[in-house]
C-alpha cells in the first residue's frame, strides 16, 4: 500500500492540477464567441450556446455534488478530465449551432464533476497525515491561483492574436513563414503582459469575490466563527508573493524578449 503523500507535497499537486487545469480555459474563454461566429453562427446563437453552458452546469451541480463520495476522488477527476477532453474536441469540429450546444454541455459535465473532487482529496490527504490541521488557507490560495489563471490565460491569448495578425501585416512579404511570425509574436506578448499585469491581479481579485458569494464561502465562515479577516488574508498574501514573481520574472524575460526582437 502506498504512503500518503506530506502536506508539502499535498500541497505542491494540489496547487499545481488547479493551475494547469484552468489555465488552458482561460486561453480559450476570451476567443469563444469568435470562433463560433467564425463557424457561421450569428451572434444571438453564439450567446445562446454560451448561456446553455451556465444552465447545464446548475443544472448538472447537485445531482453529481455526492460521486466524488461514493467513487472515489481520483475516478471522478479522471472523469471531468476526459468530460474536458472531450468538449475541446467537439468545440473543434464544431460547424453548427446544435454542435456548439452538444460543445456546451460536455463543458458543463466536466465543470460538474470537477467541482470539488480535488479539493476533497487535498483535504483528506493532509489529514491523513495530520489529522485536524488547517487547509482553509491552501483552499483559499486555490482560489486565487484559479481566478489569476483564467485572467491570465485569456488576456495572454487575446494579446498573442492580435500582436500575431500585426506581425503578419508587417512581416507577410519577408518570407520568414508562419513560425517565425508567431515566434515574434510570443516575444512580444512579453512586453505587453507585464504592462497589463495591475489590470489582470484587478480582474482576478474580483472573480475570486465574485466566486465567493456565489458559492457563500464568506457567510459559511462567519457563521462557523471563523474571523473573515484570517479567511481573506491567504489570497491577499497569495496574491502578493504571485504578483513579486510575476514581476521579477518577467521583468528578466522581458528584457531578454526585447533583446531577441533587436
Amino acid at each position: 500500500m502506498t504512503q500518503p503523500l506530506s502536506p508539502t507535497a499535498a500541497r505542491r499537486v494540489f496547487l499545481t492540477l488547479t493551475t494547469t487545469r484552468w489555465l488552458p480555459i482561460g486561453f480559450v474563454v476570451g476567443l469563444l464567441v469568435l470562433w463560433q461566429l467564425e463557424r457561421g453562427l450569428t451572434l444571438p446563437q453564439a450567446l445562446t450556446a454560451s448561456a446553455v453552458m451556465g444552465i447545464a452546469v446548475v443544472v448538472l451541480e447537485l445531482p453529481t455534488s455526492g460521486f466524488a463520495d461514493a467513487l472515489g476522488r481520483r475516478p471522478v477527476l479522471i472523469a471531468a478530465a476526459l468530460a474536458n477532453v472531450a468538449a475541446m474536441v467537439a468545440l473543434l469540429v464544431a460547424h453548427s449551432f446544435t454542435a456548439f450546444v452538444i460543445a456546451s454541455v460536455l463543458t458543463d459535465v466536466f465543470r460538474a464533476l470537477d467541482s470539488g473532487p480535488l479539493e476533497a482529496w487535498y483535504v483528506d490527504t493532509v489529514h491523513a497525515t495530520r489529522p485536524g490541521a488547517d487547509v482553509d488557507q491552501d483552499l483559499s490560495r486555490s482560489t486565487s491561483i484559479l481566478g489569476l489563471a483564467i485572467v491570465g490565460g485569456a488576456f495572454l491569448a487575446i494579446l498573442f492574436l492580435i500582436d500575431l495578425v500585426e506581425q503578419i501585416r508587417r512581416f507577410g512579404g519577408a518570407g520568414i513563414g508562419l513560425r517565425g511570425t508567431a515566434g515574434v509574436a510570443a516575444l512580444n506578448v512579453a512586453g505587453s503582459f507585464y504592462g497589463i499585469l495591475p489590470l489582470i491581479a484587478l480582474l482576478a481579485v474580483l472573480s475570486l469575490f465574485l466566486s465567493m458569494s456565489r458559492s457563500s464561502e464568506m457567510a459559511a465562515v462567519r457563521a462557523s466563527g471563523r474571523s473573515g479577516l484570517r479567511a481573506l488574508s491567504a489570497p491577499v498574501i497569495a496574491a502578493t508573493l504571485v504578483g513579486a514573481a510575476c514581476v521579477a520574472v518577467f521583468s528578466e524575460g522581458l528584457m531578454a524578449a526585447l533583446y531577441a526582437l533587436d
